[in-house]
């Protein structure tokens, strides 16, 4: 038996065992500081042509543009902000849900240097004074304060320990030092082990149970692929980032407002509707060949930076084409698929049995979380409940048309909320493996991954330097992007 706490407090019950280690792997200013006027005049003539307006491309672009380089965005979508997107539109009452980055966290440098440069406004990640809910082995579990039996094989320990006790246990408390400077992981001996592991296996070495594993699997966000990603990946961007002291947040108006107010600063280099499909070297130019409007063009440049998925990498033509170590990684690199389904419904009916419209489940739906995040709740008003599904089961769903994946995950979730059909109104889904720009959600290394493709993803081809999450050691993540562009545009500057 156990009791359980909300994520929140649990996060600033443990909050004092690492604030130190919040900002320490700083990513400092790139310009103006350390670009001279000198330089600035010298270089103003070069044509920096930057494929991609999502985070890492609008950071390096307003980079260097700072610097006096002659910056031009090239976007596929006719929207910026990438994998960062905010679902406007689909549902009634002013309703927004986010599709993409789930949410920010202090611990975010870049991202929280930019919120402050354009003014933007933060908004606390709402958890509303009501009962978690679980759905497991097809029990439901509510959290109201008594004590709890998990249905899996945990010893009496784990038991009382429940999820985030287990996560404290296992993974919180016993953080290695190195990972307080991770950006050092080539040179350290641990980080490098760490990568050889699956955050599974790292689990079962501190002497976690496969019960206390099946449980993380269903019950946290990150659960659904312990057994497939790097360990050192996981330490990083899961637990370092989210459960080491720091707080949640979102912004006002949506998560895409960041990458929105990029791009408004960047409104007359950025061009939409371009898609790349070449990248020709020949002497000291690079020239794109992309399909804008169904018609083919070509844009010439000095240099380039790419900020597309490896997943989407993988059809682009060069010219002279990649080497063979870099080729591979391209190819190699793994990612996480997930599909998301919204349900509108015509009140937030779940607080009339006091719950908080959260719940972690073992059913093909994976995780049902209320949207917006930020909303207050009350009964009687709309709201949206998602369902957050990743891995093989998000290929699946998505391979369903729109109205089917809508009906089966209503079916599910009824499961959960047996009072859904009788307030539900309608929905919509985002399918990130079959966005053409993104193919798939975000990079996740398999053990091994990152030791072994991550400086070649890096590594420059010529005058063609490389973003995107998948290029840093901080994946998955807005914050990951944005080192990733602010490295890029240092590459083009020391270039």
């Amino acid at each position: 038996m156990g009791t359980y706490l909300d994520r929140r407090r649990f996060i600033q019950s443990v909050g004092v065992l690492s604030t130190a280690m919040i900002g320490s792997s700083a990513v400092p200013v790139l310009f103006p500081k350390t670009v001279g006027p000198d330089r600035r005049k010298t270089f103003a003539s070069e044509k920096i042509i930057i494929i991609g307006a999502g985070p890492s491309g609008l950071v390096a672009a307003l980079e260097l543009q700072s610097a006096g380089y002659d910056v031009t965005i090239l976007e596929g979508r006719m929207r910026p902000g990438g994998r960062v997107y905010t679902l406007r539109n689909q549902f009634s009452d002013d309703l927004q849900a986010e599709a993409g980055a789930v949410i920010y966290s202090s611990s975010y440098e870049i991202a929280n240097r930019y919120i402050d440069q354009f003014g933007l406004n933060r908004v606390d990640y709402h958890v509303p004074a009501l009962k978690p809910h679980f759905y497991l082995k097809g029990r439901h579990i509510v959290l109201d304060g008594s004590p709890v039996i998990w249905p899996y094989n945990l010893t009496s320990e784990e038991q009382q320990l429940g999820p985030f006790g287990i996560l404290q246990k296992y993974l919180i408390d016993t953080l290695p030092p190195e990972i307080q400077q991770f950006d050092t992981w080539k040179n350290s001996g641990t980080l490098k082990q760490l990568d050889q592991l699956s955050l599974g296996d790292y689990m079962r070495k501190q002497g976690a149970s496969e019960g206390a594993l099946e449980l993380v699997r269903r019950t946290m966000y990150f659960g659904n692929a312990i057994d497939h990603g790097s360990a050192l990946s996981s330490l990083i961007s899961d637990i370092h980032y989210f459960f080491t002291g720091a707080s949640y947040f979102l912004l006002e108006g949506g998560n895409d407002t960041l990458p929105r107010a990029m791009a408004d600063k960047l409104r007359s280099q950025i061009h939409y509707g371009v898609e790349v499909l070449a990248i020709h070297q020949q002497g000291d130019k690079v020239q794109i060949r992309a399909n804008r409007s169904g018609k083919s063009e070509t844009i010439e440049g000095d240099r380039v930076i790419c900020t597309i998925p490896a997943t989407v990498l993988r059809r682009i033509e060069f010219s002279p084409g990649l080497d063979e170590m870099k080729q591979q990684a391209v190819n190699s690199i793994s990612y996480l698929d997930t599909t998301r389904t919204y349900l509108q419904v015509k009140r937030a009916f779940w607080v009339d049995r006091g719950l908080s419209g959260t719940a972690y489940t073992d059913l093909p739906i994976q995780d049902v979380l209320r949207q917006p995040y930020w909303m207050q709740v009350d009964a009687n008003k709309r709201a949206l409940l998602e369902s957050h599904v990743r891995g093989d089961e998000a290929q699946r769903l998505a391979e369903m048309s729109e109205s089917a994946a809508i009906d089966f995950t209503a079916k599910q979730m009824a499961r959960v909320f047996p009072e859904l059909p009788d307030y539900l109104e309608g929905g919509t889904v985002k399918a990130w493996s079959t966005d053409r720009f993104s193919l798939k959600a975000y990079s996740w290394p398999a053990p091994g991954q990152v030791t072994a493709h991550l400086e070649d993803l890096q590594r420059p081809h010529g005058r063609v330097h490389f973003a995107g999450e998948h290029t840093s050691i901080v994946r998955s993540l807005m914050e990951g992007a944005l080192r990733s562009g602010v490295r890029a545009a240092r590459e083009v500057n020391q270039a």
